[in-house]
């Protein structure tokens, strides 16, 4: 997933479960401006704890997904 689509999944998430971006804000612990930002898809200052806090808050995590670039296979646990 893009950064734009998270950001824009984050917002749906919050409106689906209604609420406000304050209040969204209050719980995670971050500025109303860096939400603001995250749903609008703009990272460029956001901390990786930022969005931890934020995912947490409406009950998801971060997790890796191994994507192919350049024809390469993804790397795998041995």
């Amino acid at each position: 997933m893009t950064l734009y689509k998270l950001g824009k999944e984050i917002r749906k998430l919050r409106k689906q479960r209604k609420i406000t971006q304050a209040s969204l804000c209050t719980i995670a612990g971050i500025s109303r401006p860096t939400l603001s930002k995250i749903e609008q898809g703009q990272f460029a200052n956001v901390s990786v704890r930022a969005l931890d806090r934020i995912l947490t808050a409406l009950g998801y995590e971060l997790s890796l997904q191994a994507i192919n670039i350049a024809g390469l296979p993804p790397l795998r646990d041995e």
